[in-house]
């Protein structure tokens, strides 16, 4: 919401539920200044995707708080 001016909090709980459920298929990433949460990045991996039968990674989100940008 400080990033975008609105809520996305249905997308990342559906994606939270995810990766619990199947936890070796997503990579979570978050950095914290001075003890808070400032930037993140979620990923998953899709198997065939793209017209392949490789596995394909899938950057689902990144931000950075407003004070950390730059």
């Amino acid at each position: 919401r400080d990033i975008t001016g609105r809520s996305r909090r249905g997308f990342f709980d559906k994606r939270l539920e995810a990766a619990l459920r199947e936890p070796a298929a997503f990579a979570s990433l978050g950095y914290e200044r001075d003890g808070a949460l400032a930037g993140y990045a979620l990923a998953h991996v899709l198997d065939g995707e793209y017209g392949t039968s490789r596995a394909a990674g899938v950057l689902d989100a990144i931000g950075v708080a407003p004070g950390a940008q730059g």
